[in-house]
């Protein structure tokens, strides 16, 4: 089973700040709602609690929400664990055919990274280091930023977003071979 993971960076791998993302970008969300669209997402509270009020639970994808302290309302499934969350949602996918995205936040990212549980990240890069926007402000980092850039990048498109240069990369993880492979 594939496990997907999409998110937004800048150069320098900053995925937010403030729990918000770096910068509005109408159509790298518009990319993030057609590639999820119908299908699984799994992420953290504070990224849930991030959403929009309106777009809370997101629409028709399933919910899962990793959190040892969020109550599940409708349209919610919380879970312990990213382990947890992940079981569940290769059960629902194998029944329903959908695919499972893993969409934040940074601690969920680097876990899933650093404990090889990805096999494909979708990552919207934002040609710019945000360093020198958000001087006083606590900036979220990619820790595994430099480990996706070794996997092998299937997909390249550079993308005019509004006033940002951005360039959509998909890589995808090799998996090592043994001899009855």
């Amino acid at each position: 089973m594939t496990i997907n993971m999409i998110l937004a960076t800048d150069l320098k791998g900053a995925i937010g700040v403030g729990n918000k993302l770096l910068a509005y970008l109408e159509k790298d969300l518009a990319y993030f709602q057609k590639v999820t669209d119908g299908h699984i997402v799994i992420m953290g509270r504070k990224t849930f609690e991030s959403l929009p009020k309106n777009s809370r639970p997101l629409p028709n994808r399933v919910n899962f929400i990793v959190s040892k302290s969020h109550k599940a309302k409708s349209n919610e499934k919380v879970f312990s664990s990213i382990e947890q969350a992940l079981d569940e949602a290769k059960k629902l996918a194998k029944e329903t055919k959908q695919k499972i995205f893993i969409i934040g936040g940074g601690s969920v990212y680097d876990y899933c990274i650093e404990n090889d549980l990805v096999d494909v990240v979708y990552l919207t890069m934002i040609n710019k280091d945000f360093s020198q926007v958000f001087k006083k402000e606590k900036i979220v980092y990619l820790k595994s930023f430099e480990t996706i850039k070794r996997w092998t990048n299937l997909y390249s498109q550079i993308i005019k977003d509004g006033d940002l240069s951005t360039t959509r990369l998909i890589f995808i993880k090799q998996r090592e071979r043994t001899l009855n492979n």
